[in-house]
């Protein structure tokens, strides 16, 4: 997967089953870093840490062609502050031209991966208080959208499809929800819709799309609106069961279907 591929890869895979391959394997993909960092944290908490971390490396390897261990992720520097510390997710080595956002629900976890700038997010739908979100997080026209569905499940869904757009642009610009979501209307009955009001750089322009990927699960990928790549969802682990190597193809609305969103 050279860097200029026009093409974002987007991995999904299910926690529960990467913390049972944690627990069979060894943990060359963990940092000792990591190791300290759950000390002390509930062992459900860490464990699910810990096989988040080494998921994303073991799925970086192939776009990166390098070893996971040997994969090193930190963070970009925050845009709108510059403190290094709540920043982006990036990866410090091997030094690479790719950007990488990763977001999860209770039951699935995703990697977008591609040659510029982004954001994802996916959340599993639940129970939402409409009227209370609406007010706190929409715009009015977004707001009216969402209302004008007469089925119940309909607003809920629309409501994910408008709040994983506000997040996976928010995630795109790198400063996460510390921006308020009701700046952006993302036009949710666009299949694909250019957004503005960047507050770190105002005359940057935002693409937002939802791919689907199954019922009761709504997925977004933020991204310069100049950038013009494809989208594509694959699994993991692979299907045939062979290290990806950025080449596989698949959807992520497969495995969401069957099985079934935050820095690295």
């Amino acid at each position: 997967m050279p860097d200029g591929d026009d093409v974002i890869r987007v991995w999904s895979w299910s926690p529960r089953d990467a913390e049972a391959g944690l627990a069979e394997r060894e943990l060359r993909p963990v940092t000792e870093e990591e190791r300290r960092r759950v000390r002390g944290v509930r062992p459900a908490q860490a464990t699910r840490f810990l096989a988040r971390r080494a998921t994303v490396r073991s799925v970086l390897a192939g776009p990166l062609d390098t070893p996971a261990e040997r994969i090193v992720l930190g963070r970009h520097p925050c845009p709108g502050c510059g403190d290094p510390g709540h920043g982006p997710p990036k990866v410090v080595r091997p030094a690479t031209g790719l950007w990488i956002s990763v977001s999860h629900t209770d039951d699935l976890d995703v990697l977008a991966v591609g040659p510029h700038r982004l954001g994802v997010d996916v959340e599993r739908h639940g129970p939402v208080d409409l009227p209370s979100l609406s007010r706190a997080a929409l715009t009015a026209p977004e707001a009216a959208w969402v209302a004008g569905h007469r089925d119940p499940r309909a607003r809920v869904d629309a409501f994910y499809r408008c709040w994983t757009r506000k997040e996976a642009v928010l995630k795109a610009i790198g400063i996460g929800l510390a921006g308020d979501p009701r700046r952006w209307d993302t036009r949710p009955w666009l299949e694909r819709a250019v957004l503005t009001g960047d507050p770190v750089r105002p005359e940057r322009r935002w693409t937002v799309e939802n791919p689907p990927v199954g019922d009761g699960v709504t997925l977004a990928i933020g991204r310069p609106a100049e950038a013009r790549a494809e989208v594509r969802l694959l699994t993991w682990p692979p299907a045939d069961g062979r290290v990806a190597d950025g080449r596989q193809e698949g959807t992520a609305g497969q495995k969401a279907g069957q099985s079934a969103g935050s820095a690295p």
